[in-house]
């Protein structure tokens, strides 16, 4: 079982468009946006309990 799954991508705005859209369909609403001080850039959704991140590289 999963606790969390972390994806990596090199255009942060793209892969929300594309997850907005797919974990849409399951419920899942808007990610929380975190700029950490290594300036990347992280997207969390979290539904149920669950963590998906995705993470620019």
């Amino acid at each position: 079982m999963f606790n969390h799954v972390m994806i990596g991508s090199n255009d942060i705005e793209r892969s929300k468009n594309f997850y907005d859209a797919v974990l849409g369909t399951l419920g899942v609403g808007e990610p929380l946006r975190n700029k950490a001080g290594s300036v990347h850039t992280r997207l969390f959704y979290r539904h149920d309990g669950n963590s998906f991140c995705v993470l620019d590289s």
